[in-house]
């Protein structure tokens, strides 16, 4: 069989590569289209019906996700991201295979491997388990947090919150005005809140994005964010986390800036 492929990426750079690295399987690989937004990316997907798309998390106008849940016509899938591993067994297990980005041809070799061994009812069963993936992420979430306010509950919304940050066996949450603690795990609250906000940028701290005011280099390279609260508070960036939902690509161009 002969898969008519589309690859979905934003990076021109990625783009190019993956297109170069998939020539040599032209035999079974048939190159389709190439879309580098997520609006343009279902037009096409929906038009075209192709076979098997490579697929990109992070896009300009929807996400990938958002991408998948707009189809008419569902492919087969090869992710290609930089998330955290949780989200990485997920990808595993409802999609033919995933790919870090840098693509290295390796990896990109197993994956097609794999694609070339699935059979017809494997494909249907993948198809089925991305959907209920989707569907899943897909449902709507509360948008408050409880926290304990003397012998009271208060409600906070999420837009209330500037960041999360573990101190001992606790959580604090930060608001514009007041401190308050959970004891609740970072682990847990990245997993209930909306991945497209709160950002893990430190094993130790979660960031809402939409309070982040900038990216500050320090010496030696190290970053930190600085929070649009009136103590300007600054929160480090470890180096694990400066790719996590596009950080890394903010942070390159900040780079270029200093240099």
């Amino acid at each position: 069989m002969k898969y008519q492929t589309i690859i979905i990426e934003d990076e021109p750079l990625a783009l190019q590569r993956l297109a170069r690295l998939l020539q040599p399987y032209s035999d079974f690989i048939d190159l389709t289209a190439q879309a580098t937004n997520g609006e343009e990316a279902v037009e096409m997907i929906n038009a075209l019906k192709p076979d098997l798309i490579f697929l990109d998390i992070q896009l300009p106008e929807l996400n990938g996700f958002e991408v998948l849940a707009r189809l008419t016509h569902v492919p087969l899938v090869i992710f290609s991201t930089a998330y955290d591993e949780f989200a990485l067994k997920a990808f595993e297990t409802n999609s033919i295979d995933y790919l870090l980005k840098p693509v290295e041809p390796e990896r990109l070799q197993r994956a097609l491997e794999k694609l070339r061994r699935l059979t017809g009812h494997e494909q249907i069963q993948l198809q089925t388990q991305l959907q209920n993936l989707l569907a899943e992420i897909n449902k709507p979430k509360l948008q408050r947090l409880q926290v304990r306010a003397g012998d009271r509950i208060r409600l906070l919304d999420y837009n209330e919150i500037l960041f999360f940050r573990a101190v001992d066996k606790y959580v604090e949450v930060h608001t514009h005005n007041d401190t308050h603690l959970l004891d609740q795990s970072l682990n847990q609250l990245e997993a209930e809140l909306p991945a497209e906000q709160f950002v893990r940028i430190h094993r130790a701290v979660l960031v809402n994005m939409k309070h982040v005011l900038e990216i500050v280099r320090g010496l030696g390279g190290n970053y930190r964010v600085r929070m649009r609260d009136k103590k300007a508070t600054e929160l480090p960036v470890s180096r694990a986390s400066k790719s996590k939902l596009r950080l890394g690509h903010t942070l390159m161009k900040f780079d270029d800036q200093v240099r």
